[in-house]
């Protein structure tokens, strides 16, 4: 999954901006619901290679790769257009938060260490 020259002007401006703020980052890819064609990965392994070729990029252009939190593919299911249209083939790059969230007080007994 090669990033096209646009896509990597596009990540190379978004890095302008993320590296004014410490959060860690989280690095997303996706693909279209078109099967794959014969000999050719599937959708899954797709996605995370969209992923992993932004993640690239980010620490090319000067992201430290400590700051990448996660990078994950979700193939096709989580479209933002209808099934099947090309735009799905894309990534996301997210802000991750910087603080720990405490858990809801009835799943406390998760932390709790096993006896």
């Amino acid at each position: 999954a090669e990033i096209t020259a646009l896509g990597k002007q596009i990540i190379r401006s978004v890095v302008g901006v993320i590296q004014n703020f410490p959060n860690k980052i989280a690095v997303e890819g996706y693909t279209d619901s078109a099967p794959p064609g014969a000999g050719q990965m599937s959708n899954w392994e797709l996605s995370v290679a969209r992923a992993l070729s932004a993640k690239r990029v980010l620490e090319q252009d000067g992201i430290n790769a400590m700051r990448i939190s996660r990078v994950v593919g979700y193939s096709d299911r989580k479209p933002i257009f209808p099934r099947g249209d090309p735009r799905n083939r894309r990534i996301s790059i997210l802000f991750c938060a910087r603080k720990k969230q405490k858990p809801p007080d009835n799943l406390g007994w998760l932390l709790k260490p096993a006896r």
